[in-house]
């Protein structure tokens, strides 16, 4: 079989897969979700099949579409149970199916005695419903369906090196920071009148549940203290750039739903996402309203400030003269020593790319917090509310990959969370 044959029924298994999913069934099932899904891999199919000289698309579409087919497994790889767990990371990410490399890691780790990633990797399989007997029984050894609080918070220097998604930029990420202030006064905006009407939660004076929890997540990421609004209705967490009193006050709108309940972590996961917010440089995007042309508008103001754009569109320059009037005077001299050292150093800047980063990051927060893969699924897939860069089922993968990552294990050990 050629290469391009090999891709094709690639392709094709894949339709199979995805037409039947082979995972947990997700909380919240949409059915037009899984259509448009499965419309999206038909079409990939057919383009792979155009590329094999002799394929038909009508017949990869027919296998993409056709949900009454049971799902077969993936095709078997190589088999590499020998590699090393970078190895086997690498194949999962290429190939989500490998799970010849996921019983791999598990039999590495337990073997080398490294409890809590061993149980890791058993919780994602068990999650995947992929697990063996020996991962299904280390997982119903150590699991605990109730809601842990960490020992610490979560450092700056973790949070960017363990936490961050790659794509998170971290010279886009300085860029951000140092403007946010800025941009925060520049676009914020009054309550609705829904917040002004029920008045804001006392924190301090508050002994319910939801004070206690924003308190802790706010300790737990070092943020500052925004203020809280319950929501009449819904089940969603958001923040909001609003000002009182002449000054910003970052806003947290709780929907009731996410405020009532015994079992913690699904209030910890959504506070953890949304509170992420709340780090500086990620408030740069509340504050644009988490619009794209406006967050490139804004880096493009910041080069204006630093002199680094001449022939900025007029637009451009009013933005910039608007937040270096809030900014400190040495303010456009450091920005010009931010950027000097980034163009030095051949870096591409890319406020998309950085973006997506954020929203993952925000759902690693969230995972840590909640600490259950099934919660996180469960919230992933009702969230689906307004712009978003991955779907519900590829940020579930990634919270999954993730999640028996070394540096998920790293933050388990230094927040106490780990099983051994």
């Amino acid at each position: 079989m050629s290469d391009t044959e090999e891709q094709l029924e690639r392709w094709r298994e894949w339709a199979r897969q995805w037409a039947s999913w082979p995972g947990p069934p997700l909380p919240g099932h949409v059915p037009m979700t899984d259509d448009l899904l499965r419309q999206l891999i038909a079409s990939r199919v057919q383009e792979a099949a155009a590329a094999a000289s002799g394929s038909k698309p009508a017949t990869a579409t027919a296998s993409a579409t056709d949900s009454s087919k049971p799902a077969t497994a993936a095709p078997a790889a190589a088999a590499t149970v020998t590699g090393t767990p970078e190895e086997h990371r690498a194949r999962i990410d290429a190939d989500p199916l490998a799970y010849d490399s996921w019983h791999a890691l598990f039999s590495h780790y337990r073997g080398q005695d490294q409890l809590d990633a061993a149980f890791c990797v058993a919780r994602a399989l068990v999650f995947l419903k992929q697990a063996h007997a020996d991962e299904t029984q280390l997982h119903r050894q150590f699991h605990r369906p109730e809601f842990r609080q960490v020992r610490q918070p979560l450092s700056e220097d973790m949070l960017r090196r363990q936490v961050f998604h790659p794509d998170e930029d971290l010279w886009l990420t300085g860029v951000f920071g140092m403007n946010a202030p800025a941009a925060a006064a520049r676009w914020a905006k009054p309550l609705p009148s829904f917040a002004r009407s029920r008045g804001r939660l006392d924190l301090a004076g508050d002994r319910s549940t939801l004070a206690r929890m924003i308190k802790y997540v706010k300790e737990v990421l070092n943020v500052g203290e925004p203020d809280v609004y319950l929501m009449d209705d819904g089940a969603g967490v958001s923040v909001f750039n609003s000002q009182r009193d002449g000054r910003v006050h970052p806003a947290l709108f709780v929907g009731r739903e996410a405020a009532t309940g015994d079992d913690l972590r699904p209030l910890a996961f959504a506070l953890g996402r949304a509170m992420t917010e709340l780090y500086l440089p990620h408030y740069m995007f509340v504050c644009v309203d988490r619009s794209l042309p406006n967050l490139r508008a804004v880096l493009r103001a910041c080069r204006a400030m630093a002199g680094l754009d001449v022939g900025a569109p007029p637009d451009i320059e009013v933005l910039a003269r608007e937040l270096r009037a809030r900014l400190p005077s040495r303010h456009p001299e450091q920005l010009r020593e931010l950027f000097a050292r980034i163009e030095a150093a051949g870096h591409p800047l890319d406020a998309e790319q950085w973006a997506r980063g954020l929203e993952i990051t925000a759902h690693r927060v969230a995972l840590i917090l909640a600490d259950d893969l099934g919660v996180a699924a469960q919230y992933v897939r009702q969230e689906r509310e307004g712009f978003s860069f991955l779907t519900a089922r590829d940020m579930v993968q990634e919270l999954v990959n993730y999640s028996i990552s070394e540096d998920y294990f790293t933050v388990r050990k230094s927040l106490g969370l780990a099983v051994a």
